[in-house]
């Protein structure tokens, strides 16, 4: 398992001067990192000598793509807070409800080019105390809480522990490339940190001993900017959602030819479609395409799998690939039954138990009981995806909750998106219901492909194509063109807008 506070002070002491992180508001290097983070560390303590911090309480970190974030990060975890990240692209209403959920007395936010330490609820002054001794940090701790969106339109925190990350960069640091491949490599974060695809990005790195290049929002919802930047700063570890490079893919200059540093492509937190895979394999014929497949959960990702063509000639969707190692996933089926890996074809509920399932759910015990079934020796947490085993390989095809009722017919909207994808001139759908009183009444199909105008006829010709291969009752009512999908800024699709639109 891999302490990443130790990797950390293992590189600030070999090559302190080495570059850990850039982006538009500054530089960091390992030295750096390490130093700064024990004089805020020393902060945070002074804060406890107050009493106005316990131990192991949650600090909330407020920016966006600051040095200082990565800073907060690691002083928090040398004094055993768990961090909560907050992106500064966040609704208000959503940090708000995320401070009131976790009831941290003490923020820091990273601005002006400083970590700058908040109490949140009213407290006696303090004095600084820099030179205190840190205290110890357990490996049962929790390293950080991301917030993820409950069903009942409140956030869930998410409680990552020091093991659950440990074990993680033990086998992510290896994917594609082993980890003394990766060192002083340039990793690509596209993600904020407020989503936990960028701590497959940030950890891995800081893992190998890696540079961290990090997409501003501002660069990042203009092509030609974020072009700008990949030209400048070089990546040779991509990592984003498939939403993310679709948009990318559409510049013409986005090839080997002129990104040649690129060698791999590591995609998680949506469905990589056989049109996204297949574009990137033209435009980089010798990367290393890689589908992962993880929830917050269970710590970013559990599997992984290079994409080959075969995959994309196959008849099934692109598979996420083969389980790691301390990771074991079921198929729980509608009837009760439980099926394994060696049961090809099954299809039910992903069930994940293992050393990266997290402890729970933040102050929320029946959330927590509900989602992480208690079992011997441990925890396994049921996904709410939909998924079947093939040739050793975990499949997933859609989620749970988006399973809809039309008029009486239970559907996927996955398996309608992925047979309008199959149209070549097709580059990204998303099917979303159109809701009357409360009640489901048809289906709103959104739809970019660019060499159709987005007429009539073309709406007719994409339900032609549904219609031979799905039961009519499957057919989206309306078809409507855009020219990109709109995104969250997780650079997720946002299905909530479109729908909003339907």
């Amino acid at each position: 398992m891999i302490n990443v506070l130790e990797r950390i002070e293992f590189f600030a002491s070999k090559d302190c001067d080495r570059l850990v992180f850039k982006s538009v508001s500054g530089n960091l290097s390992y030295g750096q990192l390490w130093e700064s983070s024990e004089v805020l560390a020393a902060r945070i303590g002074a804060l406890e000598a107050e009493g106005i911090l316990k131990r192991g309480e949650p600090i909330a970190v407020y920016g966006h793509k600051e040095p200082e974030m990565i800073v907060s990060f690691i002083a928090c975890a040398r004094m055993g807070h768990p961090y909560c990240p907050l992106d500064r692209s966040m609704p208000e209403s959503r940090i708000k409800d995320i401070l009131s959920e976790i009831g941290t007395p003490v923020m820091i936010r990273c601005e002006d080019g400083e970590a700058k330490l908040y109490c949140v609820t009213e407290s006696k002054s303090h004095k600084n105390t820099s030179d205190m001794g840190k205290q110890r940090v357990f490996d049962e701790d929790i390293m950080y809480i991301i917030f993820t969106s409950g069903s009942t339109g409140k956030p869930k925190g998410v409680e990552i522990t020091r093991d659950n990350l440990g074990n993680f960069l033990e086998w992510m640091t290896g994917v594609a490339t082993d980890i003394n491949e990766k060192e002083g490599k340039v990793f690509l974060n596209q993600a904020p940190y407020s989503f936990d695809l960028s701590v497959m990005d940030t950890y891995t790195a800081l893992a190998s001993g890696g540079t961290i290049v990090s997409l501003d929002k501002k660069v990042l919802v203009n092509p030609a900017k974020t072009m700008e930047f990949l030209r400048s700063e070089k990546p040779e570890y991509w990592i984003s959602t498939p939403s993310f490079v679709d948009m990318i893919l559409a510049e013409k200059d986005f090839t080997q030819e002129k990104f040649p540093d690129i060698h791999v492509f590591y995609f998680c937190g949506e469905r990589l479609t056989k049109s996204t895979a297949e574009k990137l394999l033209n435009a980089f014929p010798d990367a290393k395409v890689i589908n992962t497949y993880g929830p917050t959960e269970s710590t970013v990702a559990i599997s992984q799998v290079e994409i080959r063509r075969e995959h994309i000639a196959g008849e099934d969707e692109l598979p996420v690939g083969q389980v790691k190692p301390g990771t074991t996933v079921f198929i729980g089926m509608e009837n009760g039954y439980i099926a394994t890996a060696g049961e090809d074809g099954k299809v039910g509920e992903i069930l994940i138990e293992g050393n990266t399932v997290a402890k729970g759910y933040f102050r929320a015990p029946e959330k927590t009981d509900t989602a992480f079934e208690k079992i011997s020796g441990g925890r396994r947490y049921h996904t709410g995806d939909l998924g079947y085993f093939k040739g050793g390989l975990l499949y997933c095809i859609g989620r749970t909750d988006l399973q809809v009722k039309v008029h009486g017919y239970r559907m996927e909207l996955g398996d309608i998106e992925a047979n309008i994808l199959s149209m070549k001139e097709v580059e990204a759908v998303c099917v979303v219901p159109k809701r009357s009183d409360g009640k489901i009444r048809s289906l709103t199909g959104f739809v970019v492909a660019p060499t159709m105008e987005g007429s009539f006829g073309d709406g007719k010709k994409v339900k032609a194509h549904l219609k031979a291969l799905l039961p009519e009752y499957m057919v989206p009512k309306k078809i409507k063109f855009i020219d990109n999908m709109p995104m969250t800024s997780n650079g997720k699709v946002d299905r909530k807008k479109l729908e909003e639109e339907a």
